[in-house]
């Protein structure tokens, strides 16, 4: 029954938001390495003329618990042999 409290808190992003995240961090993610909930980085900070996969602590939303999260470009990933 808590459970279904804190969902119901939050809401889903409007389109503005998600523009205006992309513009923040162009092509970047987060991704959960326990989970793997994969969201748009902008959300959380900028990331512009980076280079490279960076590896951080954090909260995750799904699992609820702090974890380990990789930030990251879907070029950076496609480029591996």
């Amino acid at each position: 029954m808590v459970l279904e409290k804190t969902k119901s808190q939050y809401q889903e992003p409007t389109p503005e938001q998600l523009e205006k995240w992309e513009k923040r961090a162009p092509g970047w993610r987060i991704i959960c390495l326990k989970c793997g909930l994969s969201e748009l980085f902008g959300k959380y900070g900028i990331r512009k003329y980076a280079c490279g996969n960076k590896w951080t602590l954090g909260w995750c939303s799904r699992c609820r618990r702090i974890r380990c999260h990789k930030i990251t470009t879907p070029t950076a990933t496609q480029q591996k042999p």
